[in-house]
C-alpha cells in the first residue's frame, strides 16, 4: 500500500505542541480544537489551496473514538477537530467510520504492535457512504504515532480514496 499522505503541525516531540495537544485530548479542554483546527486549516490551505489543482470538493472524516473512550474524555477530539476544519475550509464532516472495537491508545505500543492492535478495529459505515461519493476524503485525528491506524481506517473506507490524512502532530514512528 502507497504511504499515507500525512500533513501536520509539528512533531509531538516539541514541548509547546505536545502541551497543547495533551490539554486537547485528555485535560478536557474541547475549546482548543479552535486554534489548534485553524492553525491546521491554514497549513492545508498554504499546502494544497493553490497547488495540485487546489482542494476541490473535500469531506473530512474524523478517526473515531471507541464509545467508551468517548464517554471518558467526554467528547471525541477528532470530530471536534474535524468541525473546526470543516469551517475554514467549506467542507461538510462525515462520521463515515465507526470504531468496532476498542483498542489500547497507540503509544503504549511497540513498533510491531501497532497495527495488530488496530487491525480491524475500524468498519465504514454504509448509511454514511454516499456522503463520500464524488469528493475528496480527508482523514481527521489528533496524533499520527506508526500509521497504522490511519492505514486501518484508510482499509475500512474501501474504495473511497483518502487524499491525505490530517493531525495536529506525528510522533516519532509516523
Amino acid at each position: 500500500m502507497e504511504r499515507q499522505r500525512l500533513l501536520c503541525l509539528g512533531q509531538y516531540k516539541d514541548p509547546t505542541l505536545s502541551a497543547w495537544i495533551l490539554a486537547f485530548k485528555h485535560g478536557h479542554r474541547a475549546d482548543l480544537a479552535e486554534p489548534l483546527g485553524a492553525l491546521l486549516a491554514q497549513r492545508v490551505l498554504t499546502r494544497w489551496g493553490k497547488s495540485e489543482g487546489g482542494l476541490g470538493q473535500g469531506v473530512l472524516v474524523p478517526v473515531p473514538l471507541h464509545p467508551a473512550r468517548r464517554v471518558e474524555r467526554g467528547y471525541d477530539q477528532a470530530w471536534e477537530l474535524a468541525v473546526v476544519l470543516g469551517r475554514h475550509l467549506g467542507w461538510p464532516v462525515e462520521a463515515a467510520l465507526r470504531r468496532v472495537r476498542s483498542s489500547a491508545p497507540q503509544g503504549s505500543w511497540r513498533a510491531l504492535e501497532r497495527g495488530k492492535n488496530v487491525e480491524q478495529a475500524f468498519a465504514l459505515v454504509p448509511q454514511r457512504a454516499a456522503g463520500l461519493e464524488g469528493r475528496d476524503v480527508w482523514l481527521v485525528d489528533d496524533v499520527s504515532t506508526s500509521g497504522e491506524t490511519l492505514r486501518f481506517c484508510r482499509k475500512a473506507l474501501g474504495s473511497h480514496s483518502v487524499r491525505a490524512a490530517l493531525v495536529l502532530a506525528r510522533a516519532g514512528l509516523a
